[in-house]
């Protein structure tokens, strides 16, 4: 409870004072590094109604903020059923799994693939820890051919671990063998379609999407959120307008999710210019058969 409040208390008192330059004065400095440091400091922290266990930098910044991606998680919280089949493709430690546990229920099914073993460690602690008996975790990589690949990791930042060699960093990468998997080999998503998938393995969406184009096809309700980052896509070897290029083919809509939470209509060549081409700048696409899409266009909040 009181990390709650500390929480609070803190984000108010930022909302107040940003633009101010106050909080690098002291006293008031002394207050926000001792807020922080309590606040990084800390075990669990409750995040979206889960206690959460962090990577060793949360990197997510969840003890400060308690909630990443505020915008696409307001998204998936509308679009989200009780009894619905999800899958998080790029699990992490657990933020979007934990949360869509909560959304689908008992009745639900969540299905959560994360290769890097590390952060399997600490999703599957986070699903045991909060009782979620909906979740299935599979230690693999989706992508486009079922069987053992290479991820390649780099110390210190659990969320760019690739399934692709990139020249430029190679040096500072390890790698690893992990199993890979196409979702179209999936039994238990050929029985059960889903009805949203999260997908977030930088840079190697596409490779993804090529090996679930039947679960796609058979899924008419499905609603995909994505990342589109330019520069991991180009790493991977493909152009950029290759990832919005690929939904089409497999007849889905797409749009963006605006800063607004509005859903906007894009095409594959000036997308690209709402990114720059530097490392961390990336925006999350949504991809839905025409009906399903229009639905989702017609059940969004007005804005205000």
């Amino acid at each position: 409870m009181w990390l709650k409040l500390l929480r609070s208390l803190y984000l108010a008192a930022r909302r107040v004072l940003l633009g101010t330059g106050i909080s690098f004065i002291p006293p008031f400095s002394w207050i926000k590094q001792a807020a922080l440091r309590r606040l990084r400091g800390s075990g669990r922290v409750p995040v979206l109604g889960s206690w959460m266990r962090r990577d060793a930098g949360d990197r997510l910044n969840l003890a400060v903020n308690g909630v990443y991606e505020p915008v696409d998680t307001a998204f998936v919280g509308r679009v989200v059923r009780p009894g619905d089949t999800v899958v998080d493709v790029g699990a992490n430690i657990g933020y979007y799994t934990c949360y869509l546990a909560r959304l689908v229920g008992p009745q639900g099914h969540v299905l959560a693939f994360e290769p890097a073993p590390d952060l399997i460690d600490i999703l599957r602690d986070n699903v045991t820890f909060n009782g979620y008996a909906n979740v299935q975790l599979e230690n693999k990589a989706v992508t486009e051919t079922t069987g053992p690949l290479t991820l390649y990791m780099e110390a210190g930042r659990p969320e760019d671990n690739r399934i692709f060699k990139d020249e430029q960093d190679a040096a500072i990468r390890s790698e690893h063998v992990v199993d890979g998997i196409c979702l179209d080999d999936s039994s238990f998503l050929r029985e059960h379609p889903p009805a949203f998938i999260k997908m977030d393995i930088q840079g190697a969406e596409i490779y993804a999407l090529r090996g679930m184009r039947r679960l796609l096809r058979e899924s008419p309700q499905v609603c995909v959120l994505l990342e589109y980052w330019p520069y991991g896509l180009q790493r991977a070897g493909f152009r950029p307008e290759e990832l919005v290029e690929t939904l089409l083919e497999a007849g889905l809509n797409v749009c963006r999710v605006a800063d607004d939470g509005q859903l906007v209509a894009v095409d594959p060549g000036p997308l690209q210019s709402l990114c720059a081409m530097g490392r961390g700048l990336y925006i999350n696409l949504v991809a839905a058969h025409p009906d399903r899409m229009a639905a989702l266009i017609a059940e969004q909040p007005p804005i205000e």
